[in-house]
């Protein structure tokens, strides 16, 4: 009932609008803007557009050099066409689109409410006998194929609502609204230019690629739609990339205004780079005025709507040299321009809009159109001066032509065509299955004049291949100037993206390829640093603005605009540039340092002491002073004291896992060795001179050399062994410390070890049984030399232990170091001091005293005294 509404309310056409058809088996109804105005109160279409009259043309040269003279393509059938003037209106284009629907759709239809009159317009020009019945060959029995167009945004989605409801395919050659796209509405909607989120999406995908994020965006749009910006700013925010300036302009911006926005361009020191998306000559208006205010050093970035125009080429190449853009990727329309610069006015008879607006042109000049009837044929001078746009063929000449293509490949697919026949068509039949010819159109594939092969996407969008062109700066020594020479510099497909030789690029200034232009509100943060926003740069801008901060210490970035930097773990620092974490400077002794002087110094004076004592005692070692002194404790005495120097070095060597239980070991084995030899040698003193007093007291066997050596062997091989046992229940463990900021040091943990533990347990138990025994013998005469030192040297030992032990185990680093060599040397000093230098003092200095009589007199004369002393408590005790 609604389609019928709409036939009625139809029946009311525009007296200025022109239809021409021709006849077929089979119709095609094309609409094309012919006229750009129509003015409703006058009823009136005018202002006729050379370059849309152009795009009628093209559906004729379809129809018939492609489709009925192509003998493989529907043979035997004849394509016949409608073609109306919307003349820019939606109103007309609907109501001339729902009056032929209708018409056609009712052929089939019994019982209409109403009569349709197939009366059709005079155009109002002295070209009548062009315009016949619009509606003849439908009203006769001809099926309606499907519709062609519009060219405007607007009529278009009208157009596709309607036809989409009626279930008539319906193919725009020029159409960017992606509202089209769903399917669930426009069902029946197709389209051979590409979708304007395809080239929105090539645009971005170049400025991503040259990692541009600060651009400004120029739309030359008719109607002033803002539907394109929109969608350049959306896509834009996806792949982070922010407009520094948006601008729409059309047909009706004024001079001044379009002079503002290059004012606003030029001041961009950071954004270069202009995406200019629109209509050819509206960009074209642009870039003159922007030639006009030298606004070069700039890199456009263009949609195909202009890119390849062969006007835009006669920009400066200051202007629009280096420039990026889209060409679609489609073999040469070079027939159908020979095809237009051969037609005769006076054999047209299919396209009565080119006669009128031809008529309109000479008019102008002074041919009236008496003397046109005689000028079939129009000089090629007067075709370029007064119809440029008519007959430069323009690249939606060729979407025009694969609409038609697209239905007719369609239509012998869906009849069973073969190269050599085609099936009449039954309108009946064909109508009652024009769903089953939507699948047709949908899944249609054939050689086109815009690409290889043509085909539609699942959204109804043409698939189509694109070239990406560099407009390069060329020298021509015949003009003496540089002119712009267009070269294909990569490609975009749907399925694989952009793909570019970037080392083929001219950039602007004729600048070579890796002088890439400065697009970018803020440079990378290079790693070492990191991305920080103000809060003074808006939400929308922070993904493209930013403040570059040096990493804190001991963090890195190793990636440009990292937002966070990365804390270094498992002890590694920060290099110098903050860009990697590298194990820190392990500690070392200093070997330059004071402290190393110090430590030289005292060694070698050790050293020449140590040597020179034991030079004396092995040259006198036959002597009483030294074989008093039992000559073997003596000698190891002087081994401890000796071994005594490699534990000082292994205190000033880094601490490793190895060295952490060698360590103890070396000390405790000489430090166990000196305290059981001093042990040994004070009681053997005290034992001596005991049995000297009491005379029935029996000899023992600690007093012999043999027992004596092998108690300090086994005291010490027991300590070891069981130090060395408890290592496999806990071993000594280490771990690592961070000091001075970026340094690490292995610290061993003797304190939490038994091993360690046992080890100065020992000690200590040796250190107090020699301490106790030191003090019973500190009565001994005093000129026996060792009685005189034995209990200071003990009392020393022991003090040094006592404080020291804890000190070692309680600190770490460098401190404990200088203790445990501090320790080390001062036992090694006590023990030559004590035991061995009054020695050496007596042989050199004393040599009287050093004489087997002196020693039996000093035991004789305290075994005497000592015997009064026992008579007199005995006296006592009775």
């Amino acid at each position: 009932m609604l389609f019928h509404l709409s036939i009625c309310l139809s029946k009311e056409l525009n007296a200025s609008q022109i239809y021409f058809k021709q006849g077929g088996d089979i119709i095609i109804y094309g609409i094309f803007p012919s006229s750009l105005n129509y003015s409703p109160e006058l009823n009136q279409c005018s202002n006729l557009s050379m370059e849309n009259i152009q795009l009628t043309q093209a559906m004729v040269y379809a129809v018939n050099n492609m489709v009925n003279n192509n003998p493989n393509l529907l043979p035997g059938l004849k394509l016949g066409f409608i073609i109306v003037d919307s003349c820019s209106s939606s109103k007309l284009a609907m109501a001339a689109l729902s009056t032929s629907l209708m018409l056609s759709k009712l052929r089939y239809t019994k019982n209409s409410p109403c009569v349709i009159s197939s009366k059709v317009f005079n155009a109002n020009i002295n070209a009548n006998h062009y315009l016949q019945d619009a509606n003849s060959d439908m009203i006769n029995g001809s099926p309606l194929l499907g519709v062609i167009g519009e060219k405007l945004n607007d009529i278009t989605t009208l157009l596709a609502s309607y036809t989409s409801s009626l279930q008539f395919p319906q193919i725009s050659y020029y159409s960017f609204n992606s509202i089209l796209n769903n399917r669930r509405l426009y069902p029946n909607f197709y389209r051979t230019s590409p979708p304007i989120d395809v080239q929105i999406q090539i645009i971005i995908d170049i400025v991503a690629k040259f990692k541009w994020n600060w651009i400004s965006i120029i739309v030359a749009a008719t109607n002033n739609d803002d539907s394109v910006l929109q969608k350049l700013n959306s896509m834009s925010q996806q792949q982070n990339v922010c407009i520094y300036y948006k601008a729409t302009i059309d047909d009706n911006t004024n001079t001044s205004d379009i002079d503002r926005i290059i004012s606003i361009l030029k001041s961009a020191s950071r954004s270069n780079v202009i995406a200019l998306v629109g209509e050819e000559r509206i960009v074209y208006r642009f870039l003159k005025e922007a030639e006009k205010q030298s606004l070069t050093g700039k890199t456009w970035i263009g949609s195909y709507s202009w890119f390849y125009s062969s006007q835009i080429m006669n920009i400066s190449a200051d202007i629009i040299g280096g420039a990026l853009g889209i060409k679609l990727r489609r073999n040469s329309l070079n027939e159908f321009t020979t095809y237009l610069n051969r037609l005769n006015l006076c054999q047209n008879n299919q396209n009565p809009w080119l006669v009128r607006a031809w008529q309109e042109k000479l008019h102008s000049i002074g041919i009236n159109n008496q003397t046109l009837g005689n000028k079939c044929q129009i000089d090629d001078d007067l075709k370029y001066r007064l119809a440029p746009t008519f007959y430069s063929v323009k690249y939606i000449a060729g979407f025009v032509m694969d609409a038609v293509l697209a239905l007719a490949y369609a239509l012998h697919n869906n009849l069973g065509c073969n190269k050599t026949y085609c099936p009449p068509i039954d309108g009946y039949q064909f109508y009652k299955d024009h769903q089953l010819y939507n699948q047709f159109v949908k899944n249609v594939t054939f050689k086109i004049t815009s690409s290889d092969y043509f085909h539609f996407g699942s959204d109804g969008s043409s698939q189509l291949s694109y070239d990406i062109v560099n407009l390069k700066s060329i020298y021509d020594a015949n003009i003496a100037a540089y002119k712009i020479n267009p070269s294909i510099v990569g490609s975009w497909k749907e399925k694989s993206g952009l793909s570019l030789n970037e080392q083929s690029i001219t950039w602007n200034g004729n600048k070579p390829w890796f002088y890439i232009p400065l697009s970018r509100c803020s440079d990378d943060c290079q790693p070492g640093y990191y991305l920080s926003n103000d809060a003074n740069i808006t939400i929308m801008d922070r993904s493209c603005c930013w403040k570059c901060l040096p990493c804190q210490q001991h963090s890195i970035t190793t990636l440009f605009n990292q937002r966070i930097c990365i804390q270094c773990s498992n002890f590694t620092f920060s290099n110098k540039n903050k860009t990697d974490c590298i194990e820190g400077n392990t500690e070392h002794f200093n070997w330059q340092s004071p402290f190393a002087i110090v430590y030289y110094s005292l060694m070698f004076l050790y050293i020449i002491l140590l040597l020179f004592i034991w030079t004396v005692i092995m040259r006198n070692r036959q002597t009483p002073i030294v074989k008093g002194s039992n000559v073997i404790l003596t000698y190891l005495l002087l081994f401890f004291a000796t071994f005594c120097l490699l534990a000082t070095v292994m205190d000033l060597v880094p601490n490793t896992e190895m060295f952490c239980n060698v360590r103890i070991y070396v000390v405790g084995f000489y430090q166990i060795g000196l305290q059981a030899t001093v042990v040994i040698k004070t009681m053997q003193i005290w034992l001596i001179f005991r049995q000297s007093i009491n005379r029935a007291l029996q000899s023992t066997k600690i007093t012999r050399t043999k027992y004596q050596v092998i108690f300090i062997i086994a005291t010490v091989v027991f300590v070891l062994g069981l130090a060395f046992a408890l290592s496999f229940y806990k071993p000594i463990f280490s771990r690592k410390e961070i000091f001075n900021q970026d340094q690490i040091r292995l610290v061993c943990l003797y304190s939490n070890s038994p091993s360690v533990m046992i080890i100065f347990a020992g000690l200590g138990i040796l250190e107090i049984a020699s301490f106790v025994v030191a003090f019973k013998v500190r009565s001994l005469p005093e000129n026996f030399n060792e009685a005189k030192f034995i209990f200071m040297s003990t009392l020393l030992l022991f003090c040094v232990s006592l404080t020291t032990v804890p000190a070692y185990l309680s600190t770490t680093g460098e401190i404990q170091m200088i203790i445990g060599f501090s320790t080390n040397f001062i036992t090694g000093v006590i023990t030559l001091s004590c035991f061995f230098i009054p020695k050496t003092y007596i042989i050199y200095f004393q040599p009287e005293l050093n004489t087997h009589a002196v020693a039996v007199a000093n035991v004789t004369n305290f075994t005497f005294k000592n015997d009064g002393l026992s008579s007199h408590n005995a006296k006592n005790q009775l």
